[in-house]
Order: C-alpha cells, then sequence, then structure tokens
C-alpha cells in the first residue's frame, strides 16, 4: 500500500459489546474499515471467562498499531442469533474474523496460564506487523469509544419500564389500600365524642355509657 493510505497508529482498548445492536454495529464498522476482529465471547458468572478477559485485553498491548480491534462479546447481552452465526458453542471462545469470515477460533483448556501465549501466537499468525492500521483507522476507534457504554436513555427507559411494570402495579395496588385504611380511621375518630373528663364527677362506667349513647344518635342523623 502507499504510504498516504497509512496514518499514525492508535492504542486501541477492547470494546464491549452491550446488546446485539452495539455488537452489529462494531462488526459493521470494523468490516467497513476492513480490519480484523479479534471477539472473545464470554458469559456471566463464569470463572474462566473471568480470569481469560485480562489477558485477552492485556493483547491490545502487544498488537498497537495493526489493523485489528478487540471486542468482548458477553453472550447473554449479544443475544443467540449472533453467537451461533460465529459458531460459538462455549464460553469463553476467542474468534479472529475478517470480512465477516471466521479465519480461526480459540477455546482455553484447563491450563490457564498457556492462554496469553496462544492468543498471542494465533492472533501474531494471521495479523503480523507488516498489517498496519489503514487510513481512517483512528477515527473509526475515536467513534467507537464515544458510544461504548450504554446510552442513558436506555437506561432510562428500562427504569420507567420497571416503575410501570406488575412490581410497580403491586406498589401502586398497597399505597391505594394504606389510603384507604387512613380515611376511613379519619372517620370513625371523628365520629367519636370528645372524651369525658374523669375524677371529681360521674363514674367511668357513666362515661363509657354517655360516648356509646352519643356515638348512637350521631349515626341515626
Amino acid at each position: 500500500m502507499d504510504a498516504g493510505e497509512h496514518e499514525a497508529p492508535v492504542k486501541c482498548g477492547t470494546l464491549v459489546a452491550y446488546d446485539m445492536e452495539r455488537a452489529k454495529q462494531i462488526v459493521a464498522e470494523v468490516e467497513g474499515h476492513g480490519a480484523f476482529i479479534a471477539m472473545l465471547w464470554t458469559k456471566e458468572f463464569c470463572r474462566k471467562c473471568m480470569a481469560i478477559t485480562p489477558k485477552f485485553d492485556r493483547l491490545r498491548e502487544e498488537f498497537k498499531g495493526r489493523n485489528i480491534v478487540f471486542v468482548e462479546m458477553p453472550t447473554g447481552k449479544v443475544g443467540k442469533e449472533m453467537r451461533l452465526q460465529y459458531g460459538v458453542v462455549v464460553a469463553p471462545t476467542m474468534t479472529l474474523c475478517l470480512n465477516g469470515v471466521v479465519i480461526e477460533d480459540y477455546v482455553p483448556g484447563t491450563e490457564l496460564a498457556d492462554v496469553p501465549k496462544k492468543l498471542l501466537s494465533l492472533l501474531d499468525k494471521h495479523v503480523p506487523q507488516t498489517e498496519v492500521q489503514k487510513k481512517g483507522f483512528g477515527a473509526m476507534m475515536e467513534a467507537l469509544y464515544k458510544t461504548d457504554n450504554p446510552p442513558k436513555k436506555k437506561a432510562a427507559e428500562k427504569k420507567e419500564g420497571a416503575s410501570s411494570g406488575p412490581a410497580a402495579a403491586r406498589n401502586g395496588a398497597a399505597d391505594a389500600a394504606k389510603a384507604r385504611s387512613k380515611s376511613m380511621l379519619e372517620r370513625v375518630n371523628a365520629s367519636q365524642p370528645p372524651p369525658v373528663a374523669r375524677g371529681g364527677g360521674g363514674s367511668s362506667m357513666e362515661a363509657m355509657l354517655a360516648q356509646l349513647k352519643a356515638a348512637e344518635e350521631k349515626k341515626k342523623m
């Protein structure tokens, strides 16, 4: 390639696909620029995935300036359709792709200490130092970094949906029941005559009978 087709090397961080839409966006952008894409497919609460993710993330240091993008693909978020598209059946799995084609994949074994070396060897074989970043690579990565976190709007919509779901309905019914109980209590208290002072005149029994009689007469009115 001509020198004009290249630009200053860009240090890339690992992108995270927080849903299927985001995963497809990343893949489309990377493939559109003719770059390799290394995808680490992970699963929530998977201990092996947790152990391998930092090792995968550190590979970007070794491949600074090369025409490759590193992406973490949480299987529970990107969906089954995309996972099957790349032939991923277990997590963790690392797939190296170019133009939508899986060039090679790697499923780590039990010896996690060997993972960094094997990943490095696999990627170095297909993305050598001569495979440098093409013009526009830096702008592409900058645009992807700006949207590397779930939009606040989506989080707000999710929260709003939760507030209008079954749980919210139950909470609303409970609040309404409390309000009715409070109103009934206030009405009962209002119908009661003021307490009769004790001591000095009349017995407590006479006072109680007077209260009951007054309450009965108020109900008849």
